[in-house]
């Protein structure tokens, strides 16, 4: 009888940290952390906000230093050819100034000049040519440009050897050993210096250009 009541304690024993495990409620698992959340996008910006913001004054600035009337350079070389124009070349000479030998030749010197940007660079050219009544070509004999500060003279004629504009700002060269043959070439005007183009040699393409006569540029 002792024995067998030994042997229920030692059981008891036994399973008595089981059931007191049993007993207890489940520890809570810890939740896990949250995500990292990315921040909402910023609203696009509109194009015509980016536009205003990017804007500048640009044209004030251009006008501003736009250059009134002509060119000081061009200024000096029109009057003095004016004064060997007023004073029948006696003082001065075509050659000397650097300008057509056609002054010597052509009837009543049908000649003027005119300040013209003829490629649309921004520069003018001055232009030296012949006079004609409206709606004729109107030859040219020199062209001046400005690319810098110094005066260039990239093309020079006479009767035999005339520039016409193109309305596209390309230039045509005839050019005649005899007086009955004809040679023609295009050039484009880029900087200052003739370009050789592929400009077709139509003579419906020259344009009148409303020189104004030297007899009226004042002394």
């Amino acid at each position: 009888m002792k024995k067998n009541v030994r042997l229920f304690v030692l059981c008891l024993a036994l399973l008595l940290p089981v059931l007191t495990a049993c007993g207890k409620a489940a520890a809570p698992q810890a939740s896990p952390a949250p995500l990292p959340v990315s921040p909402a996008p910023a609203a696009p910006v509109e194009a015509e906000d980016l536009t205003e913001a990017a804007a500048l004054p640009v044209y004030e600035e251009a006008e501003e230093a736009a250059e009134p009337g002509l060119y000081p350079q061009y200024r000096e070389l029109v009057e003095r050819v004016a004064q060997g124009v007023r004073a029948g070349w006696s003082d001065v000479t075509p050659e000397e100034l650097g300008v057509t030998d056609m002054f010597k030749r052509l009837e009543e010197q049908q000649l003027g000049w005119l300040q013209l940007d003829i490629n649309g660079d921004g520069r003018d050219e001055l232009l030296i040519g012949e006079i004609t009544p409206d709606g004729e070509v109107s030859p040219i004999y020199d062209i001046f440009s400005l690319p810098g500060d110094a005066l260039m003279h990239p093309a020079s004629g006479w009767e035999f050897n005339r520039w016409y504009l193109l309305g596209n700002g390309h230039l045509m060269n005839e050019v005649s050993g005899t007086g009955f043959d004809r040679t023609r070439s295009a050039y484009g005007f880029f900087n200052g210096a003739l370009v050789p183009t592929r400009d077709p040699a139509d003579r419906s393409e020259y344009l009148h250009l409303p020189f104004e006569s030297f007899d009226t540029v004042l002394p």
